[in-house]
Order: structure tokens, then sequence, then C-alpha cells
């Protein structure tokens, strides 16, 4: 018994030893940060945003168009003839993609634009410089994404569009989580209405970059 007791209390002696002269040699453990919040992109690099939009609009003979795709944005955009704004190849822009449900249902763009509270107004009878203002509004003439343009969350940052005099201001914030808000600052003269958060971000295209709304941004009347 007692040679058994020498022997467990000699094994223990050693493992801690050996502890000591392990530990000593490992290096302090870097610290990394993983942040499964970063950002995503998705990539048509082969499209420009006109052709995006094209391609994304409901099947035909479908009773319904659905939320997120982007058949009245394309139609407004011809009502407007800006198809070379959509379609131009620059790589520093931003637009601002208004689905389907941005346009539907009281105070949305159909609405506001052909005076038809109930159901749905007809689009191309729009007048073309109103659906041109509106639109303009919602092309940023500068490539804003999460990190490199807004560096700092909860921050405003303004961006000129490409509307013409008060209705050319914009500006964006992202929180920690990288989600946009767009028009957070209540000073600016072209918000008329509440903030408006992006739905989807990081479209990238042959001529800049996308982020998808439901529900227009607010500007003085267009």
């Amino acid at each position: 018994m007692k040679n058994f007791k020498t022997l467990y209390f000699s094994l223990i002696l050693s493992f801690i030893a050996f502890g000591f002269i392990g530990c000593g040699d490992l290096k302090i453990q870097k610290k990394y940060i993983f942040n499964e919040d970063m950002p995503v992109f998705n990539n048509y690099n082969d499209k420009t945003a006109w052709e995006f939009l094209q391609s994304q609009t409901t099947p035909a003979g479908t009773a319904i168009l659905a939320a997120n795709k982007f058949d009245y944005m394309v139609t407004l955009i011809k009502v407007a003839g800006l198809e070379e704004e959509f379609n131009k190849s620059v790589t520093n822009r931003t637009y601002l993609l208004l689905n389907n449900a941005s346009f539907v249902g009281t105070g949305r763009i159909n609405a506001l634009l052909t005076g038809v509270v109930a159901g749905t107004g007809d689009l191309t009878k729009v007048d073309k410089v109103r659906a041109a203002n509106l639109l303009k509004y919602h092309i940023i003439d500068g490539y804003v994404d999460q990190v490199k343009a807004l560096p700092i969350y909860f921050i405003n940052y303004e961006f000129k569009t490409l509307g013409d005099g008060d209705n050319s201001r914009i500006t964006f914030q992202r929180n920690e989580r990288y989600s946009l808000t767009i028009n957070a600052a209540p000073d600016l003269p072209a918000t008329k209405r509440p903030s408006t958060g992006v739905t989807l971000h990081n479209y990238q295209f042959k001529n800049g970059i996308a982020h998808v709304i439901s529900a227009y941004v607010g500007i003085t009347p267009f």
C-alpha cells in the first residue's frame, strides 16, 4: 500500500511539472472577431441595373403581381424615359430599387402619381416629369455600401442624387448589423415622410450597386 501511494503521488507531481513546462512555451492567442452579420453581396455583374429590373418581373398570366418583383418600376422608368440612366456604363452609382410592394396600397407611389386611392391607377398615363423626378431621387451619385461609405454606425452620411435642388440630398445610416436606413436625418428639405429601411441589400451590377426598398423615399412634391 505504501509503495502504491508513493507511485501515485509521484505521477501527480510529474503531471504538474509537465504542465508548467509545457505552458511556458505557449504564446498568447490572438483575438479573432467573427461577425456573422457582415454584408453579403448579390452578384449580378453580368447585368446593368436596367437589365436586372427587366429580368425580375412577374411571370405573364399571373393574376397578382409579386410583391418582391419590379413590374411597376419598369413601367415607370419607361414612362419617364429614363432607361438609359439605369443602363448607363458607370460604376460609381447606387440605385434604390422600388419593388411592387412600394407602389400599391393607400398612400403608396401608384396612388400618389395617379390619384387613384383605391386599387391601382394606370401608370402609363402619369406625367413624364413627375415620374422622372421621383425616379431620379432614387439614383445616388456615389457608391453606397455599408463599410467604406458608412464607416461609423448610427451616423447620417449625406449624398447627392440625380434630383434637382432640394430634391437632390439624401442620407444613409447603418446600424451595428449593417442594416441601412434612408433619410433618418429630420432636417433634409427632401424629407416629407418617415425614414425608410432597406429591405434587401447589396445587388452588385455592371454599373453600380443597388438596394431594394418596399416604400418610396420621401421627397417634396414630385
